[in-house]
């Protein structure tokens, strides 16, 4: 069987299959992508063949906020840590949604910075909640032994 980049319309098809399999297993409702998803899944070089994209499937489907699976959690997933481009190259909703990520990640990490990695000392600087904070910094990867002195 050909590799996954030889076949252009296979990686959408599994996508589709990936997404029905998951929300089924988390007991949730079908997620769609969105037109630049789609757009993600058909230029991907996909090294990892099938295998990296159920991953990122999977991983994209878990990041996803409302009905759709948009840009940000389908690139994160097949690895991009952050979308290539200006915002004027996304939608409206894509280009906040990454503004307002880059935003979260920086003050998460400076606050660290500031507090030493100290999260409830961070926590009160930022006037959030300890628990709060701390899924800012999981939904960021963002590991507070970088920060500790």
């Amino acid at each position: 069987m050909p590799p996954l980049r030889d076949r252009p319309g296979d990686p959408f098809v599994l996508a589709e299959h990936f997404i029905r399999r998951f929300a089924a297993q988390y007991q949730s409702p079908e997620l769609e992508l969105d037109n630049q998803a789609i757009d993600i899944l058909a230029t991907h070089h996909w090294p990892g063949n099938v295998r990296e994209l159920e991953n990122g499937i999977h991983r994209a489907f878990l990041l996803a906020d409302g009905g759709t699976i948009g840009l940000i959690a389908c690139a994160q997933g097949m690895g991009a840590d952050r979308p290539r481009g200006t915002l004027t190259d996304f939608c409206f909703q894509e280009a906040k949604a990454r503004a307002l990520a880059e935003f979260e990640r920086t003050y998460v990490e400076q606050l660290l910075g500031r507090s030493c990695g100290n999260v409830s000392l961070a926590a009160r600087i930022s006037g959030k909640e300890r628990s709060r904070l701390t899924k800012l910094m999981k939904k960021h990867r963002i590991a507070r032994s970088q920060y500790i002195s």
